[in-house]
């Protein structure tokens, strides 16, 4: 099971909560993970990725979700409020799309 380059910098944190985590441990468990982790990383950045797996290495959480992020978010808190998402470049949207393409290549079995 491969890492994307984006999470790269976060290799220890990531294979430490998967290391820990709870439930399923699997390729499309991995997928999910990691494509969750994207998610964030991409929306609030690289600070709020670290915060959610240190959290969830401590709490030994079964998974990561932005959903579960957003949704847990405290309401009026200004360590809320600081957490702004930031827009994507023009090279991130181009990268997330070819990957998004070889994605597609590779589930009709053209690689």
């Amino acid at each position: 099971m491969s890492l994307p380059a984006e999470l790269e910098p976060e290799r220890a944190q990531v294979l430490e909560f998967w290391k820990i985590k709870r439930g399923s441990k699997g390729e499309t468990a991995w997928k999910l993970l990691t494509g969750e982790l994207l998610k964030i990383q991409q929306k609030y950045g690289d600070a709020v990725l670290r915060e959610q797996l240190a959290l969830g290495i401590n709490g030994k959480w079964q998974s990561i979700t932005l959903r579960n992020f957003e949704q847990f978010l405290p309401k009026g808190n200004t360590a809320a409020q600081a957490v702004k998402p930031r827009k994507k470049t023009e090279e991130e949207i181009r990268a997330e799309e070819e990957a998004a393409h070889q994605q597609r290549i590779r589930e009709m079995g053209l690689i």
